[in-house]
């Protein structure tokens, strides 16, 4: 797999295995007076009914347009009903990298959720007690901690029995193994399924790439995202 560049500049959007990629800069949003109703896909190859959307004002997650916690660049903030789903998807089998820049609400909370899918094939990516998660029928879980308000850059690798769990540039993961096959056909940001468990926080990029992916591309992809979003890593 190559890099897409335009003018020097690697273009995620355009990358032959970006599946569906979330940015929530002006353009990327439709926004309703402040709060975010439509989150489009931003992948050259995405589907219309892969974006996120939220048509209940009250629980459309607000927006910020320029977000210095992400160096300049827009975001919104999940919290209790803030959450936004997808339309019916073309199924989401592995091997697939999610990629997330978020910051960090209360990482003191029995469980904070920032993906789910919207069915039982489950596709839940979240902190428990802190610890970065992933269920897809099985539960791979880190032993340490996230901190709260902080900005980070994380990934995980969707792919069976090797599966694993990443924060930043790292090559060592935090956690690894089985999250079982998991396939949504729709997703959810924010909470679980049961729309519990939200995720307490600021998003300012989500995507997920096809494919097996090298350590080594994982580890440009997230320092690409890391300097972009002014994310130390």
């Amino acid at each position: 797999m190559a890099y897409v560049k335009v003018n020097g500049v690697w273009r995620m959007s355009r990358d032959s295995n970006c599946y569906a990629l979330w940015q929530f800069d002006i353009g990327c949003v439709l926004l309703n007076e402040g709060g975010v109703s439509i989150a489009y896909d931003q992948a050259m190859s995405g589907e219309a009914t892969r974006a996120f959307a939220q048509s209940t004002k009250i629980n459309q997650p607000p927006h910020t347009a320029q977000d210095s916690d992400f160096a300049g660049h827009g975001s919104i903030t999940l919290s209790a009903n803030r959450r936004m789903v997808t339309g019916t998807i073309t199924t989401l089998s592995a091997p697939k990298t999610i990629y997330a820049v978020v910051k960090t609400g209360d990482m003191a909370g029995v469980q904070t959720t920032l993906l789910d899918g919207q069915s039982v094939a489950r596709y839940a990516f979240y902190a428990y007690g802190g610890k970065l998660s992933f269920y897809g029928g099985n539960t791979i879980q880190a032993t340490t901690t996230l901190s709260s308000n902080t900005c980070y850059v994380l990934r995980a690798v969707v792919n069976g029995a090797s599966s694993a769990l990443y924060v930043g540039a790292s090559t060592s993961p935090l956690a690894s193994g089985d999250v079982g096959s998991g396939s949504p056909t729709q997703l959810l940001m924010g909470a679980t399924l049961d729309n519990n468990n939200p995720w307490l926080g600021k998003v300012a990029m989500l995507g997920i790439f096809s494919g097996s992916e090298s350590v080594d591309l994982q580890v440009a992809r997230a320092k690409y995202l890391a300097q972009k979003y002014g994310v130390a890593v």
